[in-house]
């Protein structure tokens, strides 16, 4: 049988296991958003008309951004578009990044 102090090492251990995980993955977002911003601060924007068969992750990847995954791209379409769900209709107008030519 463990004892009261020990239990408490085994709690406190945990809390602070927990602790850095999520400061681990606090982190880890906050490099990642840095990271999107940056890479999307010198896109410009156009317009497109989706059609049909288009799907939010093939329209991400046919305006793919260096520096942003397409999961990524889909969810900054999804953002500056106001899209609450998946579901495009056809003659849907949306604005998406158009990668500016590096000259």
């Amino acid at each position: 049988m463990q004892s009261a102090r020990g239990t408490l090492l085994t709690i406190a251990t945990m809390a602070l296991v927990i602790a850095v995980l999520s400061l681990t993955w606090r982190l880890s977002d906050v490099m990642t958003t840095s990271r999107v911003q940056h890479a999307l601060q010198d896109v410009s924007y156009q317009t497109i008309v989706v059609h049909s068969g288009d799907t939010l992750w093939s329209i991400a990847e046919a305006h793919a951004v260096h520096g942003c995954t397409t999961e990524e791209l889909v969810t900054h379409i999804r953002e500056i578009n106001n899209i609450q769900d998946s579901c495009l209709g056809v003659g849907t107008r949306l604005e998406v990044p158009r990668p500016q030519s590096s000259s």
